[in-house]
């Protein structure tokens, strides 16, 4: 079985109040190798100066993710079936606050992915335009 590690590094700057919640929110991920991604909350959940605007923040990172591995297995199931598949574009909509990617982890929600491709098929396998049906 696979292990899949990252590292998440987070600093407190001491000249800010820590207990009042004025403390920076970014922090970095880390991983086997060698990229490191600086990581923020969204603006839209922790307010400037506290975030960095630069920085991916989870809910991005979760939805990319998803979206992700999405392609790996369509590409390659595509590959399988006799389609070449020459680009795969998606924007993936944007989960809400953290709890709405758990409620969505947690299969009460979904995320609709929806690719824009362009394919063609090989001999004897039946050619499919998006949207419409595969004639077998």
């Amino acid at each position: 079985m696979s292990t899949y590690t990252a590292t998440i590094r987070w600093t407190r700057n001491p000249t800010t109040d820590f207990t009042k919640g004025q403390y920076s929110r970014a922090h970095s991920w880390e991983f086997d190798g060698g990229l490191t991604v600086p990581a923020s909350p969204s603006p839209h959940i922790v307010p400037a100066p506290w975030n960095d605007p630069n920085g991916v923040d989870p809910e991005e990172a979760f939805v990319a993710s998803l979206s992700s591995c999405h392609m790996l297995f369509f590409v390659d199931f595509a590959r399988r079936a006799g389609f070449t598949i020459d680009d795969y574009l998606e924007h993936p909509p944007r989960a809400g606050d953290l709890f709405s990617v758990i409620e969505i982890a947690d299969s009460s929600r979904h995320i609709d992915l929806g690719p824009k491709l362009r394919a063609y098929a090989t001999v004897g396998v039946p050619q499919y335009t998006q949207g419409s049906t595969p004639q077998l």
